[in-house]
Parts: C-alpha cells; structure tokens; sequence
C-alpha cells in the first residue's frame, strides 16, 4: 500500500513543474499535482493502476554528421506514470547508488548528493559539451554535467601516467536495449529491504507494460527505455553493471590496468598491447554473462599515447582551459573531424565570446556549426545560443536554414526543439509565421506515420 501522504511529499514541486511545462511535450491538463497524486495512490491500492503508455515518440539521429540514416527512438510518458515512476527511484536510490564503482560514471551516484569530488575535474566542460546520449528533458540536468565533467577529468587525468601505453575503447551492444529485466529484478530485490519490495513490485509492472503503444500487449523481458526524462533508466542501467566494474577493474589491475566507463562506453588503459587484449576478452565473457555483448565494429585500438591523445583532443582542452582560445580554435580547425572526438571541442566554443577568436577561425568555427546533420541534433537552448554566436549578417541565414530543415529531417527532435525555440525568442516568432509553425505541424504528423 502506498502513503497518499508519503508520495505527495516525494514528488516535490520542481519535478511537477518540469514534467509539466518544461519538457519537450509540456502537460496542458489543469490537475494540480495533489490530485494527481491522490489518483495514483488510489489505483494503486486498488489493485486497478494500469501504465498510460507512451505519450508521444522522440525520433534522435545516432549520428551528428550523417543526416536522416538511423533512427533511435525514445518514449515520452504521460504525467501521472513520470510522477509514480519517480516516487518509486526515489524510494530505492540510495540502494541503487551507493555501490557505484569510482572508475564508473553517468549514473548520478544518487538523487540527493554526488560523489566525494575529485580536484580538477569539474571545470572541464560546459553543459553544451554533454554527448548525445544524455536525455532530451533530464530533470537533473546538472547531474549529467558533472558526471561527463568527472568522466572527462578523469580520462585526462588518468593518461597523465606515463606507464600506459596502449589504449582500446569499446561499447556495448544495444546496451540499453538489451538489460535483462528478469536479472535486473533479482539484482534490485536482492539489494533492497522486504518493506520496500512493493516498490520494486510496482517499477517493473510499469518497465514491463510502459511500451504498450510500440510493443503491443506482449510483456517486455529485455530493456530500459530511454525515456525524454531518462533519469530513472540512467539509475537503473548502471546499477545492472556495478558487480561488472568491480570485476573488470580487479582483473585490469592484476595487469597493471585500468578501466574506465561512461554509460556504455568504455576505455581501457595498459601498457601493452597483450595486457589491453586481456582485459578486453575478460569483459565480453563477463558481459555475455549478464545477456550483454560488446559490440564489435566500435571496438578501437590506439597502439601509442599520441594517438589516443589526438583521438580526445586532450592538448586542445589544455589550451581552453587556460584560455588560448585562438590557439585552441586554430588547433582544432587543423585538425578537422577525422578519428576526433570533435564534439566535446566544438561546443566549447559556442559557450565563449566570438572576440576570443581571430576573425578567420571565428568563421570557419561557424560553419563548422551550420553543418545540417548538427543543426538538426541541436537542443533548443543551443539553437538560441548559436543564433547568437553567429556574426549578425549571418542570423537570418540561419533562420532560413531552420526553415528548410523543417521539411528535410526526418528525425523529430529537431521539430519539437525548434518550437521551443520559437516560443522562447522574440526574433524566431517574428521569422517563423502561423503559416511556418503550420508547416512544422504538418510534417510532425507524416513523421507519425512511421508508428502506424
């Protein structure tokens, strides 16, 4: 049974407000949250709670530089199933938490503190910086900042030691996809008390049957959806892989080791290339262990230190840091985006000041943003700030460029920012007429046919 009292305490204020106006589906309905959670409480209690499914479909790209290729999809709840969906992480965070691996990173230790902090790490990056599989709406928007601030600090950090010499980096497979519910369940049950087990009850009713609309009335066994808050699924996920770190690192380090993980994404450090081999065979038997692989085509060695160190773009970040922007911009300009981790440099600069730059690299940054296939992954809030990053004679351009790509991308992320976009700036009302925001509709409905 749950208390009305209890969830009606749980589920404070801020986390009504965005999931009601501050997502990318704001809720219009006039419940206030005490009604709302009165609702709840009361099916639940009745035995007669069932999940609403998905409110709408979010369309992302998977890549930012190949335009309208390879969907990834991600579900947006209705109000009442976020509200019941958190009082439940809630209820269980501190056990999901608090075994995270130090070397592991993404999952927000919990709700309520981070981690003890480790010096020279949070600096690092701005939000803009954060990769792509961070949530489209996250609550806690902060979290995801400081974790790939730690990730990133602590990748610098730990190639600072000379010792380490070969490098491979390797993803999971469809990592979220793929969680066995049924083991995930065992593992949470197993670390929370019997009084909270009803919690636990009710989170995997609702990861069970939350996919209705897309997966019909068959229950899912495997996976966590990547919801638009996503911050539950983010708890969830890396708690499916704490006794994986543990055992990982404890191999790595019997070979002089070490390995580090953000979501899915791992590195390795050795210093030999038998050592890194090792340690990578070690974790897809262990992987395979929990229903996960690794997934092959992604698996990347770096056979010296200079060549993981371009890979990262670590000298270009030492010189933001200090300030050299210019030398940072001109580094990266030579460079280009060939086997780089481009990203986390690029958005660096749409968090400075355009007369940090020399006017020439100033440009060439620019039209380095206004590449479509990186337009169209564009949040709103970066939307905005490039609009204001661009030299004045070249905004309407961009406006004009938004326009087209309203009709051109498939992907409707894009869409549903760039009308948060238009509702949060004066000169994007002015450009985009009834008439514009009447195309941008039209194209979200033929974008819906594909879930028919």
């Amino acid at each position: 049974m749950l208390d009305v009292v209890d969830v009606k305490k749980t589920v404070d204020n801020k986390f009504w407000k965005h999931i009601t106006k501050d997502t990318l589906f704001p809720d219009k309905q006039s419940k206030t949250k005490d009604k709302t959670i009165e609702k709840i409480v009361l099916r639940v209690n009745q035995g007669i709670y069932l999940s609403s499914g998905v409110k709408e479909f979010i369309i992302f790209s998977k890549s930012r530089t190949k335009a309208n290729r390879i969907a990834r999809i991600v579900p947006s709840f209705y109000v009442e199933d976020y509200v019941l969906l958190y009082y439940l992480l809630k209820k269980i965070e501190i056990e999901l938490s608090q075994g995270i691996h130090p070397n592991a990173f993404g999952s927000f230790r919990n709700f309520k503190y981070f981690r003890d902090k480790e010096k020279h790490n949070h600096e690092l990056l701005g939000w803009d910086s954060l990769p792509s599989l961070a949530s489209a709406s996250s609550f806690y928007k902060n979290y995801w900042i400081f974790e790939w601030k730690e990730f990133m600090g602590k990748a610098r950090r730990v190639f600072k030691d000379p010792s380490y010499k070969f490098f491979i980096m390797f993803d999971i497979a469809d990592f979220y996809s793929s969680i066995n519910l049924l083991l995930l369940e065992r593992k949470i049950r197993s670390a929370v008390s019997k009084e909270k087990q009803i919690f636990v009850d009710l989170l995997f009713y609702f990861l069970q049957h939350s996919n209705n609309k897309f997966k019909k009335y068959i229950p899912e066994m495997k996976g966590i959806p990547q919801d638009e808050v996503g911050d539950a699924s983010r708890l969830l996920a890396n708690f499916f892989l704490q006794s994986f770190d543990y055992d990982l690192n404890i191999f790595a380090s019997k070979l002089n080791g070490k390995v580090l993980r953000y979501s899915d994404d791992h590195i390795i450090y050795a210093r030999d290339e038998k050592s890194a081999e090792k340690i990578l065979f070690y974790a897809s038997i262990q992987l395979q262990k929990i229903g996960l692989s690794i997934n092959g085509a992604k698996v990347k060695d770096y056979k010296s230190r200079s060549e993981f160190k371009n890979y990262w773009g670590f000298d270009i970040h030492d010189l933001l840091d200090k300030n050299q922007w210019r030398k940072g911009a001109n580094e990266y300009i030579k460079r280009g985006r060939n086997d780089f981790r481009w990203e986390t440099v690029l958005f660096r600069f749409l968090l400075s000041s355009s007369t940090k730059l020399d006017l020439v690299d100033y440009m060439a940054i620019c039209k380095e943003f206004l590449d479509d296939s990186l337009v169209s992954t564009l949040e709103h809030a970066q939307i905005l700030r490039l609009y204001n990053f661009l030299p004045k004679a070249e905004q309407n351009n961009f406006l004009i460029q938004l326009d087209k790509l309203i009709s051109k991308t498939n992907f409707n992320v894009y869409h549903y920012n760039l009308i948060k976009a238009i509702d949060k700036n004066i000169q994007f009302k002015k450009y985009f007429s009834s008439k514009k925001k009447e195309k941008i509709k039209k194209r979200l409905k033929e974008l819906k046919n594909y879930f028919d």
